[in-house]
């Protein structure tokens, strides 16, 4: 069952003034620098081309005019016609399950405006999650290019399409909604990662070769292929009836192994390396999987990669699902493995009031794609652009902590996912040197 959690709770004036302010900025042609630049012009021809007569400054008036009419204009004119291509656009937009990383393109087409190189178009989806979305040249068109930034699901897609000019002047931006069954896979880790787990053995077996059967005490209907020799011939002569004996069951199998998905910021490489372990059995064959965001525990590799999509949309509630695992034996969680995100947030003091309660010290994994001696700067972050932006990556030190944290609960495994290996703490004292 998929979840979405609300969104925090913002200030109520806010929340009603966000959507009307948006909406005004989409349909006003022209943007702050365009406003300025109107402003400026009209104040300098009112007091200084006018009253002084300077010639010169009228010119670059009519000028700055010019600019913005025919700015305003090519805007306006492109939008239209990107308008009429947006609504044949069929009901479902996208149709798909891809994975992170993993480019593909849609149905959406629009002119690549070669006859107008002053006018320019950008196309943005709104998340959660997050995507990149350029148009890739294809004859006299640009097809929509989307590149998946992080896993979730989609039912619904509103595109915002911004027609501007190359000097900033005038922009609009069209919002298209339309339906969507869009599912997207944590990537798969490059590489071959390890997981180093304390595989449990099964107690109540009577040899470790035998089969976790009794004696022949069931019946059951005969059915075609079974042995002959199982018929109960004696039953037969008397009621026509055939039946065979069947083995009753000695001891429940139980799982191996109970593995745990929490969600939460900087989770994503965690997710991929979780993936990884369960599609290539690093698990076993026999498992529980759970994680935040699903009502009901996991058996197979399927679901247990399904619950990882849906558990995006709740990182902020991640471990308050853990009351699950309390329906098992408590003999199955000797061998708990936890994957847990590269950030500590809320999560870490639930799981901790969880992990008190075990039988034995879990195992905690860890993945990290990279890390940084220091956060960038509020200069740099506003230089670099979202598609520049590089991805969020976790502070040495907080990682060291978030570490050692861990440590005291359970057995930590760090993970670099690009090279698949897995790093000591050592390696982190060394880069907080």
């Amino acid at each position: 069952m998929e979840r979405t959690l609300p969104r925090p709770a913002r200030p109520r004036l806010w929340a009603r003034l966000r959507p009307w302010a948006r909406a005004v900025a989409d349909r006003v042609p022209l943007t702050g620098l365009g406003l300025t630049v109107l402003l400026g012009s009209l104040l300098a021809w009112e007091v200084y081309a006018t009253g002084h007569t300077d010639f010169v400054l009228r010119a670059a008036v009519v000028l700055a005019w010019a600019m913005l009419a025919v700015s305003t204009v090519g805007v306006a004119l492109t939008a239209l016609v990107v308008m009429l291509r947006l609504r044949r656009l069929p009901a479902q937009a996208v149709l798909r399950r891809t994975e992170v990383g993993r480019p593909f393109t849609t149905d959406l087409k629009l002119p690549r405006l070669a006859w107008w190189p002053l006018v320019q178009l950008d196309v943005r989806w709104d998340g959660p999650p997050d995507f990149q979305v350029s148009l890739q040249a294809e004859g006299p068109h640009a097809r929509e290019k989307v590149t998946p930034q992080g896993r979730g699901f989609r039912a619904s897609l509103t595109r915002r399409v911004t027609i501007h000019d190359i000097f900033g002047l005038a922009a609009l931006t069209l919002p298209h909604k339309s339906e969507a069954a869009l599912r997207v896979v944590p990537a798969m880790a490059p590489g071959h990662m390890r997981l180093a787990l304390r595989h449990a053995a099964a107690e109540g077996m009577p040899h470790p070769d035998g089969e976790p059967v009794g004696d022949l005490v069931e019946m059951r209907r005969y059915a075609p292929g079974d042995p002959m020799r199982m018929v109960l011939w004696k039953v037969y002569a008397r009621s026509r009836r055939l039946l065979v004996r069947m083995p009753e069951r000695a001891i429940t199998p139980q799982p191996s192994l109970v593995a745990w998905f929490v969600p939460g910021p900087g989770d994503e490489a965690t997710a991929s390396a979780a993936r990884t372990f369960i599609e290539r059995g690093e698990l076993g064959e026999d498992f529980v999987f759970g994680a935040d965001g699903t009502d009901h525990l996991l058996h197979t590799a399927h679901d247990a990669v399904e619950a990882i999509i849906d558990s995006a949309h709740v990182r902020q509630a991640g471990g308050q699902g853990l009351h699950s695992l309390r329906a098992l034996d408590r003999h199955q969680l000797n061998n708990t493995v936890f994957f847990v995100p590269a950030q500590a947030g809320p999560w870490l003091d639930r799981l901790k009031a969880f992990c008190g309660a075990l039988p034995a010290r879990p195992t905690f994994v860890v993945a990290i794609d990279a890390v940084t001696a220091r956060a960038p700067g509020a200069v740099s972050r506003a230089l670099l652009t979202h598609a520049e932006r590089p991805a969020e990556a976790p502070l040495v030190g907080d990682l060291k902590g978030l570490v050692d944290r861990l440590t005291a609960l359970g057995d930590v495994q760090l993970l670099h996912r690009p090279s698949g290996r897995r790093m000591s703490p050592g390696e982190l004292d060394r880069r907080l040197k």
